[in-house]
């Protein structure tokens, strides 16, 4: 196919996806209803703002214009993300559970057509209602004289993230196996993404924040308008990226363009095949690595930088931290953070015993001496493996800097210890990725939730009931979490004797010997499940073998 071509099957007013979903949700009685409700109550909120502060001389017309400004972005939000997202959601399950969407694959469309048609027709309802509230922005940009550059980059970023949780609900919606659930799981997707991980913001995850429009409208609020209430702590400053300092309508643009390609790369694969993984295993390995760049990149100034420091305690409290405990704090978020990443990519990529024994039964019948390492029915462990040793990667980086800044260490802290928090990050991945490849999944969550919360159920009763602070915290090092923190204080403390405020005192001694106990556990552990692992993968391809003779 020609580009001409290609670019004509994006167009939106030739899809017929896109024009069929414009029909179903813009008919007449709907679209009446729906807008005089909107209509209603954006005009009874910017007349109330606007005469409210004219009226009675507390704003001038164009503060009061201005003041218009943040209901209209909230109400539009409120109609594009939450209802858009409610409407792409419920209008997959139905093409879903009615095999529409079966009946759509078999057409000659191209795949990226088929989910633009989807990503924008869906929500056509939620899109003219925000056009009905257009008017009211027009009067508050002309009358409040806001600048256009501000308006084009605030919207900008809106509709980006607008297509970012369409795409989300687009990407539950064909991967979860039991459609009715995938409206829950993406209301509470975007109820997290607005109130739970912007407050990593406060430990150095920038990266977090920048999914929504929050940092750009308090860029636009704070600079662009002249509403003194918009200053001062309201203000959005340039986001630190490694050693460059970027406006944050550029890194929500980057963050978010990086997530949205990632998802349409789902979308796109779940189209070719529905039953395949979500990612190919290299675009997944490609997918960890930006992840941690980003990670990485906000992290590092934080290190590097006197006023970056000094702005991220001002944030946390405003008392003097020591640059060790931030540094602790700092290690052990990226560890946490691009652990969960790194083990819900395990989980996604580790094939089932079904998709094990197609994929050597394939390669038995092309004659390959194994199964592809980038084929779904490859095992996960290369990938486990590269995912260890990039996030090894990061650390050093992050640690290297900090070692060249007299200020952290009063020493470094030696090198053994440092590989004790990578070392079981590693044996955790390899533990878990051959759990979740020689067992069911059901097996799979039973275990890691024996596994995990049981140690640290039976830690905590023991803190609580007997105070048995040295006693409980062993027993709970099979949590993943306690264990790392325990293994970063550990290194930490062997160049900066201040560390030891971050661990109880009662638990100071006995640091070397629990990260040390945590290791050799997790270690233990995964050597013993790897085993498993490689003896019952033989038996398939032993099986395979008889079966190919038999035949």
């Amino acid at each position: 196919m020609s580009i001409a071509n290609a670019l004509a099957s994006l167009n939106l007013l030739t899809n017929p996806i896109c024009v069929k979903g414009v029909r179903e949700r813009l008919r007449a009685k709907h679209a009446l209803s729906w807008g005089l409700v909107v209509l209603t109550i954006t005009a009874f909120v910017s007349l109330l703002v606007y005469l409210t502060g004219t009226r009675q001389d507390l704003l001038t017309s164009k503060e009061a214009a201005q003041g218009m400004f943040v209901p209209i972005v909230v109400i539009q939000g409120i109609l594009l993300m939450f209802l858009g997202v409610g409407s792409v959601t419920s209008g997959l399950i139905l093409e879903r559970v009615g095999g529409l969407l079966d009946y759509q694959r078999l057409t000659p469309m191209r795949p990226s057509a088929k989910i633009l048609g989807y990503l924008f027709g869906l929500p056509a309802r939620e899109y003219f209602l925000f056009a009905l509230t257009l008017p009211f922005l027009a009067f508050a940009v002309w009358v409040g004289e806001i600048p256009i550059s501000a308006l084009l980059h605030g919207y900008s970023v809106l509709f980006s993230s607008v297509c970012l949780y369409h795409m989300t609900a687009l990407v539950v919606g064909m991967t979860l196996r039991k459609p009715r659930q995938a409206s829950f799981v993406v209301r509470i997707a975007i109820v997290v993404l607005y109130l739970g991980l912007p407050k990593l913001s406060l430990v150095g995850m920038t990266f977090f924040e920048h999914l929504t429009i929050l940092p750009t409208l308090r860029r636009i609020l704070s600079t662009e308008l002249s509403l003194p209430e918009f200053t001062g702590q309201f203000a959005a400053p340039d986001v630190a990226f490694f050693d460059w300092f970027l406006h944050p309508t550029t890194f929500t643009l980057m963050v978010q363009g990086f997530l949205f390609a990632s998802m349409f790369a789902v979308v796109h694969r779940k189209w070719s095949r529905e039953h395949g993984h979500p990612f190919s295993k290299p675009l997944a390995l490609v997918f960890y690595a930006v992840a941690l760049l980003f990670l990485v990149g906000g992290l590092w100034p934080i290190v590097a930088n006197d006023a970056v420091y000094r702005g991220l305690t001002g944030r946390v409290g405003g008392w003097p931290i020591p640059r060790v405990e931030v540094l602790g704090m700092l290690t052990y978020v990226l560890l946490v953070i691009s652990g969960l990443i790194c083990l819900f990519l395990i989980h996604v990529q580790s094939p089932s015993r079904l998709i094990s024994l197609k994929g050597l039964r394939r390669a038995r019948k092309l004659s390959l001496p194994r199964v592809p390492p980038s084929s779904d029915a490859a095992s996960s462990l290369p990938l486990t493996l590269a995912m260890v040793a990039l996030t090894a990667a990061g650390c050093a980086v992050l640690l290297v800097l900090a070692a060249e800044n007299e200020v952290l260490f009063e020493s470094l802290p030696p090198w053994v210890s440092g590989l004790a928090p990578l070392a079981l990050f590693a044996s955790v991945a390899l533990s878990v990725q051959a759990l979740r490849e020689r067992f069911s999944p059901r097996a799979f969550y039973v275990s890691v939730f024996l596994l995990w919360t049981l140690p640290l159920f039976t830690g905590l009763v023991m803190y609580a009931a007997w105070e048995a602070w040295v006693a409980g915290t062993y027993v709970a090092l099979p949590f993943p979490p306690m264990a790392l923190y325990l293994a970063v204080a550990w290194f930490l403390d062997g160049g900066t004797p201040g560390i030891r405020e971050i661990v109880p005192p009662v638990l100071h001694p006995h640091l070397g010997g629990m990260t040390f106990s945590a290791t050799l556990l997790y270690g233990g552990l995964a050597l013993a499940l790897q085993i498993e692992r490689f003896r019952w993968r033989a038996d398939l391809r032993q099986r395979v073998r008889a079966e190919s003779e038999a035949a």
